[in-house]
């Protein structure tokens, strides 16, 4: 009898993780920005002090997996979801959730 692998669903996977510059933030405000006084984030493009992110994507950090990449809380349609919405793949890796 051959063993069939069951997909992990994304949403417990080890692989999937945040995808920082995929993920909104609020508008950058602090003093600096607004004085123009060499905000380091601001000159970078790196997160200001005072960011509070609005919404956070996750992607699929598998090599392995046709999913490599994708975000996965976004639907087909492109909207951004709060949860992990794909079904999963059989490569995935089941976390520890003890």
């Amino acid at each position: 009898m051959a063993y069939i692998q069951k997909n992990i669903r994304c949403a417990d996977c080890v692989h999937a993780r945040q995808d920082a510059r995929a993920s909104e933030y609020t508008p950058k405000r602090c003093g600096k920005c607004a004085r123009k006084e060499g905000c380091r984030a601001r000159d970078t493009g790196a997160l200001c002090e005072e960011q509070a992110l609005k919404w956070a994507a996750v992607e699929c950090g598998n090599p392995h997996s046709d999913y490599y990449r994708a975000l996965l809380n976004v639907t087909p349609g492109g909207h951004m979801r709060d949860r992990i919405t794909w079904g999963g793949c059989p490569c995935g890796e089941r976390g520890d959730h003890a």
